[in-house]
């Protein structure tokens, strides 16, 4: 079983999951103005910590392309 992922500052608004460069992987985005990727296989889950200047509210990840909204109107495409 996953224990607490804690790192957000404030609410997480959502998450997605996936895998990165062979390894599990969960993404939170959170209103901390900040995106998360957890590397589900270390111990303690290491972070991989992106910063937004504006509220992060949605997350989708494929094909090794994350996208994210935020509350400025802005959506962020890139690879991870």
């Amino acid at each position: 079983m996953l224990g607490p992922l804690a790192g957000h500052d404030y609410w997480v608004t959502a998450v997605a999951s996936g895998v990165r460069d062979g390894r599990p992987v969960i993404i939170s985005v959170s209103h901390d103005e900040t995106v998360r990727v957890w590397d589900l296989e270390s111990e303690p889950h290491t972070t991989l910590r992106i910063e937004f200047q504006h509220r992060v509210v949605s997350v989708a990840y494929a094909d090794d392309r994350l996208v994210v909204g935020t509350t400025a109107d802005l959506l962020g495409v890139g690879l991870l």
